[in-house]
């Protein structure tokens, strides 16, 4: 019916352009992504629908969005970043949410993360 044919209409070539995307994940856009989750959820309760286009709920996708961003602050400051900002400049604002959230993602906590990087590539 109505209000879901419109809604769909732009969520269906949202959910598309995501999966060309392939593994790319945007960390400039975590902030506006989940925005666009709470608004699936809250207004049209559309996760099951973006699951169904991308394969992972929104959720979890903002997981990813989150993580990748911290993972990239870390690199890029080559040990000049305490693991306490990289948190917050990723959205987290518990450091064990931080920690627990990087894990599942990454399979290492972020200070395992940070000592390898800090070592040299053999």
């Amino acid at each position: 019916g109505g209000k879901g044919m419109k809604i769909e209409k732009y969520v269906v070539p949202f959910c598309k352009r995501l999966m060309a995307c392939g593994n790319c994940i945007d960390t400039n856009n975590h902030r506006a992504f989940s925005r666009f989750r709470i608004y699936l959820h809250e207004k049209y309760g559309l996760e099951r629908l973006f699951k169904q286009w991308v394969g992972i709920s929104p959720k979890h996708y903002s997981r990813l969005l989150r993580v990748n961003l911290a993972r990239s602050a870390l690199r890029k400051a080559e040990g000049n970043i305490s693991l306490t900002d990289a948190a917050l400049n990723a959205g987290y604002f518990d450091q064990a949410h931080f920690n627990r959230e990087f894990k599942q993602v990454v399979g290492l906590t972020p200070g395992q993360y940070l000592k390898c990087l800090e070592q040299p590539a053999r």
